[in-house]
């Protein structure tokens, strides 16, 4: 089905139309009428089927976007996720000027409580910090109209689950509840019962085998680093997630892998929060070839066309392996599974995929460990891939965020700078995105690729009778 079908907003076309967005995935197609109709549902779908944005446009195309309170409520289980449904929600939602708000922990409340003050479409936060505005009277949700819980089965295993009960409880009595799982153990199923009202059940197909290659290479764990250095050399492996049970595993392969000059990075819970969006960052933009991660901190990412995942140890449950394997194949494309296992693991195995309904193959251990490596195999490991564009890239090719060194400290509002803006001939008030007003600066977002004249206009007029230094932003 084309997006056109669905009657969404026109600005929304335009921005999918920008994002190469053409149909929509089978979880969209079944989804977003879901929304459109205020109806409670459960998306039991796995990460790569297009969830972000079934759930983002129904809100979006929903929002009042006179209402300063927040409509929308979307609940991640960590900080890295919650920030790439941001990001996202974002580009759908830029020729609408939306403005979202994200809560997250480790981030100072002052700058979250102010972002919240003003106005704000939707927020999008982790439970723990959410429930803390919430409790200090900083988030009021008396207007939200869609709460979304994302990947709730994380939640639950991250010990969220009662927070989020919690917040739930909190909400008006009247609101439409969107729940994300890509399995439902039996609390998840008892929240859905709980706090659901008769909602549409939405499954997307299966990974199949045939879309992500599953594969076991049974071998001694002190084998494990050099067996996976081998095989991401002879396969000339693109892209890779590798994931680790600890920290302290995921450090060690980390240094291993970097002194046979592999190009690659880390993402652990014990590292600092800014690192680790940086590492993500860098990591989807293709400043490296292959990240060591644990279960948690890899949560949610995104990777375009990530071509294999390798489990250096037995996933915890079923579930796990699911959500690990999801970071390969995604939107239909093909991937591969590697799982790292010792030979007294091979019956568990065995039951396992059988109970998932896949089908896997054994690798030649010994033949892999016996094969010469070329330059040009190592070569390959040792370069960064091709450089990657993000859909924040692609939605701000003609938009450009100017900086004004004046906010409320020389008593900026943003009708001055809307003003001032306006008085250009050839712009209009949908050339004028999100507006910002800090304490010591402001930004605004001009579209249609009007920026730069936009920006010699207001280095040559004053604002509020103040001349302002006006320069292009560094995001």
């Amino acid at each position: 089905m084309d997006f056109k079908q669905l009657g969404l907003k026109n600005e929304l076309l335009r921005s999918l139309e920008k994002l190469q967005y053409t149909n929509c995935t089978s979880v969209q197609e079944k989804a977003i009428p879901c929304l459109l109709n205020k109806q409670d549902c459960i998306i039991q779908a796995r990460t790569g089927s297009g969830k972000t944005a079934a759930f983002g446009l129904g809100i979006l195309e929903q929002l009042d976007w006179n209402t300063r309170l927040p409509q929308a409520l979307i609940l991640a289980p960590t900080r890295e996720l919650a920030l790439q449904i941001q990001e996202e929600l974002k580009a759908l939602g830029i020729y609408q000027k939306l403005r979202s708000v994200l809560l997250l922990g480790r981030q100072p409340y002052k700058r979250q409580m102010e972002q919240l003050k003003d106005h704000c479409h939707l927020v999008i936060g982790t439970p723990g910090r959410v429930k803390d505005h919430i409790d200090r009277g900083s988030f009021k949700p008396d207007q939200i109209q869609t709460v979304v819980l994302d990947e709730a089965d994380q939640m639950l295993n991250m010990g969220f689950i009662d927070l989020v009960r919690d917040i739930l409880k909190l909400l008006p009595k009247k609101h439409q509840t969107v729940l994300c799982s890509a399995t439902m153990p039996e609390a998840v199923k008892k929240i859905a019962d709980d706090f659901l009202q008769e909602p549409i059940w939405i499954q997307a197909e299966a990974a199949s085998s045939l879309q992500i290659h599953q594969s076991v290479a049974y071998c001694d764990e002190a084998q494990k680093a050099e067996l996976l250095a081998r095989l991401l050399a002879y396969e000339q492996v693109e892209t890779a997630m590798i994931f680790a049970s600890t920290h302290e595993a995921v450090d060690e392969l980390h240094d291993i892998l970097l002194g046979l000059h592999y190009s690659c990075g880390k993402l652990h819970g014990g590292m600092m929060q800014n690192d680790r969006l940086a590492v993500m960052e860098d990591f989807r933009r293709g400043k490296f070839r292959y990240l060591v991660a644990t279960d948690v901190a890899a949560r949610g990412i995104d990777i375009a066309s990530l071509a294999m995942v390798v489990h250096l140890h037995l996933p915890r449950s079923r579930e796990t392996f699911v959500h690990r394997m999801g970071r390969s194949g995604r939107m239909q494309e093909t991937g591969q599974s590697v799982l790292l296992a010792a030979f007294r693991e091979k019956a568990y195995i065995k039951e396992m995929f059988e109970k998932m309904g896949l089908i896997y193959e054994e690798k030649d251990v010994e033949a892999l460990m016996n094969t010469a490596l070329d330059e040009s195999q190592l070569r390959f490991v040792s370069n960064p891939p091709k450089t990657r564009t993000t859909k924040t890239d692609i939605i701000r090719e003609d938009v450009m965020r100017l900086h004004l060194n004046g906010g409320k400290n020389k008593k900026i509002r943003k009708g001055d700078i809307v003003g001032a803006i306006c008085e250009l001939d050839t712009i209009s008030g949908e050339d004028i995105g999100v507006i910002e007003i800090k304490d010591n600066g402001s930004t605004v977002d001009i579209l249609n690729g009007k920026g730069m004249a936009v920006l010699k206009h207001l280095q040559n007029v004053t604002i509020k009778g103040k001349k302002l230094r006006i320069e292009k932003a560094r995001d």
